[in-house]
């Protein structure tokens, strides 16, 4: 299954390839495209829409292990 839908062709019917809505965003140099969800949602991570947004490119700064985030934002 796809995540977020399936493109559709000239036809605005569905085709095989999954939708990317990252496709549709150019992000700055250092930067790159993530789905986050809207935080003023309150109707549960699985209904609450997501959107392709520009975040900061995160380098670990141990080269081994797991990198801790915040569980609220998802970042980092």
């Amino acid at each position: 299954t796809c995540d977020y839908g399936f493109k559709t062709d000239s036809h605005g019917c569905a085709t095989c390839e999954c939708d990317n809505p990252c496709e549709q965003l150019t992000c700055p140099e250092g930067e790159q495209c993530l789905m986050k969800r809207d935080p003023s949602c309150s109707a549960g991570l699985k209904k609450c829409p997501m959107t392709p947004q520009c975040r900061r490119i995160f380098v670990p700064p141990c080269a081994f292990g797991k990198h801790l985030t915040n569980e609220a934002t998802e970042e980092p």
